[in-house]
């Protein structure tokens, strides 16, 4: 289980993401020489038809994406992305099965990421027009391409497998996408990840992390973690004693654990948080953590 932990920078940067070149935006290079390279050989068989709507395919393409550039992703940061005057320090803890992430900064920046929304701003007309395009060619392909040759039509077919793969593709890149733009939305904030082999590490880890800073209390966090089922509570005894022991020795700023450690699952879970303090206590002393 990993457990990511994001220092957010005070006013979370822009809330417009600016254009810039990266590996998903030169993915298209691979089709469109793909249909470069079809449409020179539907010239060379003198297939006319299939050469044209190749072309048609290519040039309405790049149209559609010249026209989707012209937008602008923005971050809406929600109703209550700004909070009232004195607020403390928040924080905000995002749970799955393999992953947890603690975000910690100032409220309205903690709210900018956990109500807020990545929105695509495009003037309407523009998707209009961007529609209109991409029926049109779609009507005219359908229509005129069994009018083609063999060897225009397999190359035709070629051009559209291999761009419908790059779509693929991009599709499930997509939450990579959307955490690359939060992230730049957000000034590059500071992230610590730490891969937990148990979830008692974690769940000690991230009490640790959240009572340091915004010194939230760690029986809250366990609670939590409790509800959303991150720790299993198949031994409610040892669970209940390690609840106990871990808020104790948070609050009191100090790790002993004196009871009686027993064997087996019981034994492990206390050796799992006094290994996850000592790692956590190591990180801030070589400033790798606050």
């Amino acid at each position: 289980m990993q457990l990511i932990i994001v220092d957010l920078k005070k006013g979370t940067g822009d809330d417009a993401l600016l254009q810039k070149n990266h590996l998903h935006s030169s993915l298209h290079i691979i089709p469109t020489a793909a249909s470069i390279m079809a449409c020179v050989i539907c010239f060379r068989v003198r297939d006319w038809l299939s050469f044209t709507m190749i072309l048609l395919g290519m040039v309405s393409s790049g149209t559609t994406s010249l026209i989707m550039r012209t937008g602008k992703i923005t971050h809406k940061r929600g109703k209550r992305g700004k909070p009232a005057d004195g607020v403390p320090p928040g924080d905000g803890m995002l749970l799955s099965d393999t992953r947890i992430i603690i975000l910690r900064g100032e409220e309205g920046d903690v709210n900018a990421v956990t109500k807020g929304k990545l929105r695509l701003e495009l003037k309407r007309g523009y998707i209009l027009l961007c529609a209109f395009i991409a029926s049109s060619q779609i009507t005219l392909q359908l229509v005129i391409m069994p009018f083609g040759s063999l060897p225009g039509q397999l190359m035709f077919l070629l051009s559209l497998l291999v761009s419908g793969a790059s779509n693929l593709y991009l599709s499930a890149k997509e939450d990579d996408v959307r955490s690359s733009a939060l992230i730049t939305l957000l000034d590059n904030p500071t992230v610590k990840t730490y891969r937990a082999n148990s979830r008692a590490v974690a769940a000690a880890l991230a009490c640790l992390a959240l009572y340091r800073k915004p010194n939230t209390p760690p029986d809250q966090v366990l609670e939590v973690f409790k509800d959303a089922n991150i720790v299993p509570v198949r031994h409610p005894e040892w669970w209940g004693k390690w609840f106990e022991l871990v808020v104790g020795n948070i609050k009191r700023d100090e790790w002993y654990m004196s009871c009686n450690r027993g064997e087996g699952l019981q034994a492990e879970i206390i050796e799992d948080a006094e290994a996850a303090h000592d790692r956590y206590m190591r990180d801030i002393e070589f400033n790798l953590v606050t």
